[in-house]
């Protein structure tokens, strides 16, 4: 059944575009597709970076034209509808990869795009890969005529922005040293980072104060970590245990009751997931933090609590 130009895809509006070094080329070039001078062009870039949020942009911007005739699809979804080359005046294709997987598809988009090449019909395609393979290449033939861009991952400073811009559209008030950490430590994409927000926003929405940092990472720990092995729970272990070594305090029994307390105080982290890191008992771990409670309350190792809190922030911020 054939696709119905300007109804191919009913998207709702796309997620806010941040403009930064790893994108700016493959914008520019979307914004020369849009005004005309550009025909022809393929973005390249790794899933969950913008190049999907930069392509529904794009056909926005075509949707806004009542005259022309557009279609904005996946490959795949356009290939199943027929692939009419010549049905629509402004062709948007995404994850054109998947159509590539089997040579009789390969040989019906090569097909189709070619002849968009030869009417000069604007063409937009988009693949999730790092950069041009030969197989893409083949397809995007006579290669004179294309303009192929790359969104490349965002660096640690990129990242920042983007987390920022996301808590906000989120209705989510972060502190930097939250973003800056996130930034580093979230494992995966924009999807994963947009995730993160969400549950950051349903434990609450103002994360402003520099004292939110700790509790915060304790609600992110399942989306926190690296190649490195990097954990949370290590940074605040260490905190603790260094910070009562300075004191004179170096007791492994003190450490594990301090350490028990402010995991799950502090980071708000359940008696699980302490006791998975300390390989021990659910319960022994919370005997052990009732025990550092009842401490803090009859002594003055309230102090010690807030100078081991102060180490692990200071850990945190130079991870």
């Amino acid at each position: 059944m054939p696709m119905s130009a300007r109804r191919a895809r009913r998207n709702p509006a796309p997620q806010a575009l941040t403009v930064l070094p790893s994108n700016i080329r493959a914008i520019e070039t979307a914004y020369q597709f849009t005004d005309g001078t550009v025909r022809f062009a393929a973005v390249f870039g790794p899933s969950g970076w913008g190049k999907s949020t930069l392509l529904a942009h794009t056909a926005q911007k075509f949707e806004a034209r009542p005259e022309c005739r557009l279609i904005h699809s996946s490959a795949l979804d356009w290939l199943a509808a027929g692939g009419s080359a010549g049905e629509a005046d402004v062709l948007i294709l995404d994850d054109v990869q998947d159509a590539c997987k089997t040579l009789r598809h390969r040989q019906r988009f090569r097909q189709a795009i070619e002849r968009r090449v030869r009417l000069r019909r604007p063409t937009l395609l988009g693949f999730s890969q790092h950069r041009p393979d030969r197989v893409s290449r083949e397809l995007l033939s006579p290669r004179r005529f294309w303009s192929t861009v790359s969104i490349n991952e965002p660096s640690v400073d990129d990242r920042v922005r983007i987390i920022l811009q996301l808590a906000g559209e989120e209705g989510l008030c972060i502190h930097p040293s939250i973003a800056q950490v996130a930034a580093i430590r979230l494992c995966g994409n924009g999807r994963s980072i947009r995730g993160a927000l969400k549950r950051l926003r349903f434990a609450k929405a103002d994360w402003s104060r520099e004292e939110d940092l700790i509790p915060a990472c304790g609600v992110l720990l399942p989306h926190l970590g690296g190649p490195d092995g990097w954990d949370l729970r290590d940074v605040l272990f260490e905190a603790v245990g260094d910070t009562l070594s300075q004191q004179g305090l170096d007791c492994p029994k003190l450490r594990d009751r301090v350490f028990c307390w402010m995991a799950m105080n502090e980071m708000g982290l359940p008696e699980d997931e302490i006791a998975a890191f300390m390989k021990s008992a659910p319960s022994r771990v919370y005997r052990q933090a009732a025990s550092a409670k009842r401490s803090m309350e009859s002594s003055n190792q309230a102090e010690i609590a807030t100078a081991c809190k102060s180490a692990a922030m200071a850990r945190l911020q130079l991870v």
